[in-house]
């Protein structure tokens, strides 16, 4: 409700990888009078798909034509370069708004459940402080960014430049979100934050 009381005709909106933003997605196409434009923030194009239950897909999509996780650095930069990938990035900062979820460090997590990180990636990403993610960017508990090996194979739009994008909405709720939540707050990677009550008032005790 909130996105679509918000989004003009014609709107471009921006949308992050995971389950959450998924279920938006489709809602959203579900429940648009017009269509919507929506713009990849990552690679990883299954997710940005119509789902199964989906009889009404009132959305065009742009998205990244690769997978999130790369199997290198070189690979990765080479195919940001290319022409279709970098229209994409083109578009992101011209949006008026853009959506993204945030993960947490458990076992139910959308990125250890499709198979890109296992439980070995997140013992390690914990010991070295992470507590969540944004865009599969790791960040420790100040919003800070974890530099991992990942980082350099992954396809995703920068942290960097989600600070600088207007109308940046999280969404995301529950008490094992409660630090990622935080940490995406001190990182400044969200204008506004969606999330359930309970949620709220733990984040206000925290803060």
């Amino acid at each position: 409700m909130y996105i679509l009381r918000r989004a003009a005709d014609n709107a471009f909106i921006n949308m992050g990888y995971g389950d959450t933003t998924s279920r938006i997605l489709n809602h959203l196409a579900t429940a648009a009078q017009v269509p919507l434009n929506v713009v990849s923030l990552t690679g990883g194009v299954n997710y940005y798909l119509p789902n199964m239950d989906s009889n009404v897909f009132n959305a065009r999509l742009y998205l990244i034509p690769s997978p999130l996780l790369l199997s290198g650095a070189d690979l990765r930069n080479s195919l940001r370069r290319e022409p279709d990938v970098e229209e994409i990035f083109r578009m992101i900062p011209l949006s008026s708004m853009s959506v993204v979820g945030i993960g947490c460090l458990n076992d139910r997590a959308t990125i250890v459940k499709n198979g890109i990180l296992n439980q070995n990636d997140f013992t390690f990403l914990k010991m070295q402080g992470a507590v969540g993610d944004v865009l599969s960017h790791f960040l420790d508990k100040d919003g800070n960014l974890i530099s991992v090996s990942q980082e350099q194979r992954l396809m995703s739009t920068p942290l960097k430049e989600l600070q600088k994008l207007e109308n940046v909405i999280g969404v995301a709720g529950g008490p094992m979100k409660v630090d990622a939540i935080l940490a995406a707050l001190r990182g400044k990677y969200l204008d506004v934050l969606i999330t359930d009550e309970d949620t709220a008032q733990a984040l206000l005790e925290r803060s």
